[in-house]
């Protein structure tokens, strides 16, 4: 994957579930979120190539209202699936998610299914 992909943690999966976004995607979403007002990026004193991500007091509110009900549902899934099946699952979507990126690919492309 190198520089052009980040890996991003998701909460309900524990330290054994990472899935990986092109960086302009995350970019894009960061730079969405600062426009509506919900974070603030600050210059990393350590390391100036970086910047940390804050929630702005607007960004506090939303992410208790709307993404903190949100996750707890999906750690609550997660728990009542127990993590076998949720391994299970969280397998199968990586799964879904090549073939759809091959497939994807394929037709962008003009491939044939026979190149796989």
């Amino acid at each position: 994957p190198g520089g052009r992909w980040q890996t991003h943690q998701w909460p309900p999966c524990g330290a054994n579930c990472n899935y990986q976004i092109p960086s302009q995607t995350v970019n894009n979403a960061i730079q969405n979120l600062k426009k509506s007002g919900y974070i603030e990026l600050k210059q990393d004193e350590q390391d100036k190539r970086r910047k940390k991500i804050s929630f702005t007091d607007t960004g506090m509110e939303y992410a208790k209202e709307v993404l903190a009900p949100m996750l707890e549902l999906d750690q609550n899934i997660a728990s009542r699936l127990g993590s076998e099946k949720f391994g299970q699952l969280t397998a199968l979507l990586y799964a879904y998610g090549d073939a759809l990126e091959q497939e994807t690919a394929f037709n962008t492309l003009g491939g044939s299914k026979h190149d796989l």
